[in-house]
């Protein structure tokens, strides 16, 4: 089905790395603790004009095991850094989270899906049990 409808999503971030609930490894081998990613993405916010009312307005997707961890991102309080985090609450292979994520950014672009259904969808085409969850900061509905 073809369609002419141009589709204007909002910012997704998508973060591939090796973390653990302290925060990330990055590629060059640097921590990355929670607390200064959440500054880092402040700041990307308010430079970016993505930051109002206290929350920066996309989502952030993390392709590592348990990125569910990244919650504590929220945990400080306002302002957040992002309103939703999408990730696993288990170690994921990597040809699962392929899957995955193109599937969540299928349904999320795409598709327009919301998302909480994304986020089902791409369990199901991935053949995980439940393991990606979104993760909405405090006050976003």
């Amino acid at each position: 089905k073809e369609s002419n409808q141009t589709i204007y999503p909002e910012p997704i971030l998508h973060i591939s790395a090796h973390e653990n609930k302290s925060g990330l490894e990055l590629t060059s081998g640097e921590f990355l603790p929670w607390n200064q990613l959440r500054t880092l993405l402040l700041i990307l916010g308010k430079d970016t004009g993505y930051l109002r009312n206290g929350t920066s307005f996309w989502q952030v997707c993390f392709s590592v095991c348990k990125g569910a961890y990244a919650k504590e991102m929220f945990s400080v309080g306002p302002p957040y850094p992002c309103y939703a985090i999408i990730g696993p609450k288990e170690n994921v292979d990597w040809p699962d989270a392929l899957t995955a994520f193109i599937t969540f950014y299928h349904q999320s672009i795409y598709k327009q899906s919301q998302v909480e259904d994304a986020v089902r969808i791409m369990n199901l085409a991935a053949g995980l049990d439940n393991i990606f969850s979104v993760i909405k900061c405090p006050g976003v509905l």
